[in-house]
């Protein structure tokens, strides 16, 4: 699987599971994040290295224990991805749809 798409995944999960007070993977997360490498050159596009910038972000996400706010995390997002708006609005679509607890918790099971 692509990097990137794996952290907008990740990213996408944690914050599935805060709008429903669920902390219990943090721990399985982190050592995912842990494994994914940085420092290819590939990842470099002018000077920015978007995998580092969105697994960074996933782990500062995981120190929030509370619920995140939709408008912050696209905001952030937008920064992060200001080079790559394709997957910005990937992520964008997937944060923004609006879920009621049951289906968050069938989605992230």
């Amino acid at each position: 699987m692509d990097t990137k798409l794996l952290l907008v995944k990740i990213i996408t999960f944690i914050y599935r599971c805060r709008q429903i007070d669920i902390n219990e993977n943090d721990d399985l997360i982190r050592t995912i994040l842990n494994t994914i490498k940085t420092d290819s050159p590939e990842f470099n596009f002018n000077g920015h290295n978007i995998v580092k910038k969105l697994k960074d972000f996933a782990i500062s996400l995981l120190d929030f224990k509370e619920v995140i706010s939709k408008e912050v995390i696209i905001q952030d997002l937008q920064v992060i991805l200001e080079n790559d708006h394709k997957l910005f609005l990937t992520l964008k679509e997937s944060i923004e749809l609006d879920h009621d607890d049951p289906t968050i918790k069938r989605i992230i099971a």
